[in-house]
């Protein structure tokens, strides 16, 4: 009986595979593939013909870009796909899109610059810059607790309305009045979210313009470095912003189908989950980005991540550590690797269940461009 029920399942899974093979394929208008670049190095041409052969595949829904830097060079910047699948706008040179956890990549750069300029310490305990927030037991907590998911403020007790989410003297008073989750130093767990304001609180505490992380790194990184990103957007620039598109059942299947790992990882989360909600740095604090402070199960996502402060380290197959940066939802990915002077970051308006290694579109990618360098 038990066999029969089972039989019965696969049958009708592979039914509803091949109805939604079928509409997927035929029901929806076809548009063009559309590959466009700035830059290809005749080295990294390969890399160019996967990055079109994700859309060719299908795996590649909306639209990406893909940029490398080697050896202070730009030899890959390549886009394709579309910013507005819906509305048939097509990814362009400008578009901009959300790279969601990416941002603590900027955040953790904002922090680096201050302790460059003699302004704060890593291991300086938050409470010398911002006195009240060592209300509530919070005394003790370092900047390098709250850069290394250690500080133990995982959500808040109270629900986070939009008028106190977007007024930085409300948010201030709420994590004042917040306790501790559990002890400092016993656990790690990232706390989504809440790490971006509390990083905006602690630079608003310890810059002497008492600016925001949103207006310090325009000031500080963005307008002297001409780098095109912003914390926030501004309206005049909400025509540049692509579309997130959101993966159909169909589309979670086929990654999964492809990458069966994601299973595993994705059942092993759902049922254990609890918590749901050079030009810059000296080579001192370069070196510093890419140490490992913390190397074990993340009690959030179940994970195990070695970090440091702020950023993942991402670890090799000889188990050395020699790059830094971070993944984020979606499959949006930026890594730094000082050994090789080789920077990657890839983003896409399309979400994907997996990110990093786990993301099929992204890790080809990955691999294309390391076999190259290593080969020259």
């Amino acid at each position: 009986m038990l066999i029969t029920r089972k039989i019965h399942i696969i049958t009708i899974t592979i039914i509803i595979y091949a109805i939604s093979n079928y509409i997927n394929d035929n029901l929806y208008t076809k548009l063009s593939l559309h590959f466009d670049y700035n830059v290809i190095d005749d080295r990294f041409q390969l890399v160019s013909n996967i990055f079109r052969k994700n859309f060719l595949n299908g795996w590649e829904r909306g639209g990406a870009a893909l940029t490398v830097y080697h050896k202070n060079q730009k030899i890959l910047d390549i886009w394709g796909g579309y910013a507005d699948v819906q509305a048939a706008r097509k990814w362009q040179m400008d578009t901009i899109t959300s790279t969601f956890s990416c941002l603590k990549n900027v955040m953790a750069l904002c922090i680096a610059l201050l302790v460059e300029r003699k302004l704060a310490n890593y291991d300086d305990l938050i409470i010398k810059y911002w006195p009240n927030f060592g209300d509530n037991n919070k005394a003790n907590i370092t900047i390098k607790m709250l850069l290394t998911d250690k500080m133990n403020l995982k959500y808040l007790n109270k629900p986070l309305t939009l008028k106190n989410a977007t007024d930085h003297e409300a948010m201030r008073k709420i994590f004042e009045n917040e306790q501790p989750k559990w002890l400092p130093e016993e656990k790690s767990g990232c706390y989504g979210s809440l790490f971006y304001w509390l990083i905006d609180q602690l630079i608003r505490h310890i810059d002497k313009q008492k600016r925001g992380v949103q207006q310090y790194f325009h000031d500080e990184i963005a307008s002297k470095f001409g780098i095109d990103y912003s914390i926030g957007l501004m309206k005049t620039e909400e025509y540049r912003l692509a579309r997130i598109a959101m993966p159909s059942w169909f589309d979670i299947f086929s990654e999964i189908y492809q990458t069966p790992h994601l299973m595993s990882n994705l059942l092993f989360q759902f049922f254990t989950h609890k918590l749901s909600t050079d030009k810059l740095l000296s080579p001192a604090n370069q070196f510093l980005l890419e140490q490992i402070s913390i190397n074990s199960t993340d009690i959030c996502t179940i994970k195990h991540l070695a970090k440091n402060i702020g950023l993942l380290v991402f670890i090799d197959q000889s188990q050395v550590s020699h790059a830094y940066g971070h993944s984020a939802f979606g499959c949006q990915q930026v890594i730094h690797d000082r050994r090789n002077n080789l920077t990657i970051a890839y983003v896409t308006n399309a979400i994907k269940v997996g990110v990093y290694n786990q993301c099929r579109t992204y890790i080809r990618l990955h691999n294309a461009i390391y076999d190259i360098i290593e080969k020259n």
